[in-house]
């Protein structure tokens, strides 16, 4: 019974915490006449130069791909094994590793794109169905300030996907 009344009151003060929380109106702002004087002088346009993937980054995510690949196809190969009997072990295994192999080609076709493709909305996109807008010069943002491959990155992803 107090479990009851514990879990109604946390999903009240839950649903009371998520509530949209409503922001102050905006405020015009006075424009003076020495911000209209920085405005209307060109600024210097600076060139961003382009990304270029840092080989260590790539070496390492390229390290980190085989390593999973590696823990993947004989992990599931031995746990879903040994929830069989001895006589369809070979049979396990190679339905693991034609259902990851069949995985790997999804992504890379289709899977890729939907997850991280450069337009559409919050869910999915289409933009690079096929990867039509990758390249070998194309990179993706990392964490920190640097780049990697982005056939690199669609490969570590691919893995947790397979």
């Amino acid at each position: 019974m107090i479990r009851k009344i514990l879990s109604g009151a946390g999903a009240i003060g839950a649903s009371f915490h998520a509530a949209t929380a409503w922001a102050q109106e905006a405020v015009e702002a006075v424009a003076d006449t020495a911000t209209e004087a920085a405005a209307a002088a060109p600024a210097p346009v600076a060139e961003a130069a382009a990304a270029v993937a840092n080989p260590g980054n790539n070496a390492w995510m390229m390290t980190s791909t085989v390593l999973v690949l590696l823990m993947i196809l004989p992990g599931l190969a031995l746990f879903y094994g040994g929830l069989t009997r001895s006589k369809n072990m070979l049979s396990t295994m190679t339905q693991i590793g034609a259902t990851a192999a069949l995985a790997m080609v999804v992504w890379v076709l289709w899977g890729y794109s939907t997850a991280f493709g450069p337009e559409g909305n919050a869910f999915f996109s289409w933009g690079n169905l096929f990867l039509s807008a990758t390249s070998t010069d194309s990179t993706a943002a990392t964490f920190s300030d640097e780049v990697i491959s982005e056939y690199v990155f669609l490969s570590f992803q691919m893995t947790f996907a397979a």
